[in-house]
């Protein structure tokens, strides 16, 4: 694991609380506009669910205080959350949920899945980080097994490969994380030479709609071991 996945897990751990809170407060700011966010998100969910059995393994990695949970559950599915920071298990447990300390890096996953789903995860992950967390991943999918992610995109972002920020906004922390940014090409180029194949790739968010990929990939049937 990198000095700047394990420096930005132990701001997490530190700020686990001023996070949520900062995210809260700025989905209050517009609450239709984050109701039509998060209806986008449940369609693009039960998109990369779609043909899944309910009772379906399903595991998410990085769920911070575990928000999403719900989606899968509204969408008749049930899903493992998990992550590494002890504040975010915490703040999880207080909801009654019954998450796995899980780090993508340094844990292997505790079973094969039908899905796999992560949000807002790999943008902390170096080029190396990433590339690994994405191969563990794929060997964790059973085959036909789907991964759903989103991951930063460099030309919303000034088309820098990387920075330390922290934001002026309701996401300031008071201390530095970092990010990583892709280019479109090299992050399919990435995900198709570790045997994925794109079933759905979008861009959107921020202000010039250029913020994200969003992105559902497959571990082909005939990778069957």
């Amino acid at each position: 694991m990198s000095s700047e996945n394990q420096s930005t897990l132990e701001v997490y751990e530190r700020c686990a609380v001023s996070y949520l809170d900062g995210s809260a407060k700025h989905q209050q700011l517009c609450p239709e506009k984050e109701a039509k966010k998060r209806a986008w998100l449940k369609d693009f969910i039960r998109d990369g669910l779609a043909g899944l059995p309910k009772n379906a393994r399903l595991f998410e990695f990085g769920s911070g205080g575990g928000e999403d949970v719900e989606i899968f559950c509204e969408l008749g599915y049930q899903i493992t959350p998990s992550d590494a920071p002890d504040s975010f298990l915490d703040i999880m447990r207080k909801k009654g949920l019954n998450p796995l300390k899980f780090n993508i890096l340094t844990d292997e996953f505790p079973g094969q899945y039908d899905a796999i789903y992560s949000w807002r995860t790999l943008v902390h992950l170096t080029e190396d980080d990433t590339k690994l967390a994405l191969r563990k991943v794929y060997q964790a999918l059973k085959p036909g097994g789907r991964y759903i992610f989103n991951i930063l995109n460099t030309t919303g972002h000034n088309n820098l490969d990387e920075e330390w920020v922290d934001f002026d906004s309701d996401y300031h922390l008071g201390e530095k994380r970092y990010f990583k940014y892709w280019q479109k090409a090299t992050l399919l180029n990435l995900l198709q030479s570790i045997g994925f194949v794109p079933k759905r790739l979008e861009i959107g968010g921020g202000n010039d709609s250029q913020r994200w990929f969003y992105i559902i990939v497959e571990k082909p049937e005939e990778n069957r071991e």
